[in-house]
C-alpha cells in the first residue's frame, strides 16, 4: 500500500526521546544524514518496546522523511547501506563523569532483505540504557525539529541544549542561560582539531548558532564567553536562550514547511 504524504508528516512529528547523559557525553562521529537517520530510527521506539525488538522500516519511507533523494538508479539504496554500516561501527565514548570509556555502537545488526524494499534493525544492547522505558533524566522533542538542519553541527548543538533547557520557562518567556566548559563543549562535536577558540567558533559554534535562529522556533540562541582572567583565554561557553520571536517562529516555520514539502 503506497504511503501518503500524511502518513510522513505523521512520522516527521513522532518523538525522538533520549537519556541526558547519553547526549551530553558522546560525540557524535556522524554526518547530518547519518545522525537523522539514527534518529529517526529511535522516534520509531514504543514505550514498551525492550531493546531486542527489531524494526522493520520501509527504505523509501525512511528517505522521504529524512530528506534523502530517491533515484531509479539505486544510488539512495547503496549510499543508506553505507550509511547503517557507519551506525554499526563501534567507538570510543565516556558516557559518564567516571573515567570509563565505553567501545559501542548504535545499532547492533542490520538486515536488508533483496528485493522486500525494508531493512531490519535492531540496536547495540548497551543502548537499553539510554534509550528504552526512561522515566527520568531524558530528553524529547519532535523529529521534524532537526530534519531542515543541513550542518551536523546545527543538529548536535539543538540536542544538546535541549538537554538542558527547560521548555516551561521558555514559554513564560524567562531566559536561560547554559555554562559549558570549552574543553568538554568542544569534544561534543569533535575527536581533535579545533583547539583554537577562534577556529571552533568560527567553525562549528557560529554555523549551529546560525542555523538554529533560521531554522528553528524553539527558542532563540546567543552565544557569550567565558575567559580566564590570568591568560584570557576562553575557557567556557554561554548560551542563552529566549523565547523566538514573532518573526523568527514565523520564518522557521515557513522554511520548516517548504523544506519537507519538496521530499
Amino acid at each position: 500500500m503506497a504511503r501518503t504524504r500524511t502518513d510522513v508528516v505523521k512520522e516527521r512529528e513522532e518523538f525522538v526521546v533520549m537519556r541526558n547523559d547519553l547526549i551530553r557525553n558522546t560525540q557524535f562521529d556522524l554526518t547530518a544524514q547519518q545522525m537523522k537517520i539514527i534518529l529517526y530510527i529511535i522516534s520509531k521506539i514504543m514505550p514498551n518496546d525492550g531493546v531486542d525488538t527489531w524494526y522493520t522500516i520501509e527504505i523509501r519511507d525512511l528517505c522521504r522523511c529524512c530528506g534523502i533523494k530517491i533515484t531509479e538508479s539505486g544510488v539512495y539504496y547503496n549510499r543508506l547501506k553505507t550509511d547503517l554500516k557507519k551506525l554499526t561501527w563501534r567507538n570510543w565514548h565516556q558516557l559518564d563523569s567516571s573515567d570509563t570509556e565505553y567501545s559501542i555502537s548504535w545499532i547492533g545488526d542490520v538486515k536488508i532483505s533483496k528485493g522486500s524494499g525494508t531493512v531490519s534493525i535492531i540496536f547495540n544492547p548497551f543502548m537499553e540504557q539510554y534509550l528504552f522505558m526512561l522515566r527520568e533524566n531524558y530528553t524529547q522533542y519532535e523529529l521534524q525539529r532537526i530534519l531542515t538542519f543541513t550542518s551536523k553541527y546545527s543538529i548536535r548543538l539543538y540536542m544538546l541544549l535541549k538537554s538542558f533547557c527547560y521548555d516551561d520557562k521558555l514559554k513564560r518567556n524567562i531566559p536561560q542561560t547554559i555554562t559549558l566548559d570549552l574543553d568538554r563543549l568542544r569534544g561534543s562535536f569533535v575527536n581533535k582539531g579545533y583547539e583554537e577558540w577562534r577556529d571552533f567558533s568560527r567553525r562549528i559554534l557560529n554555523v549551529g548558532v546560525s542555523e538554529i535562529n533560521e531554522k528553528s522556533d524553539d527558542f532563540h540562541l546567543e552565544m557569550d564567553t567565558v575567559q580566564d582572567k590570568m591568560t584570557n583565554k576562553v575557557v567556557k561557553v554561554k548560551f542563552i536562550l529566549t523565547s523566538p520571536s514573532l518573526e523568527q517562529t514565523e520564518n522557521a516555520r515557513a522554511v520548516r514547511k517548504e523544506k519537507l514539502a519538496e521530499e
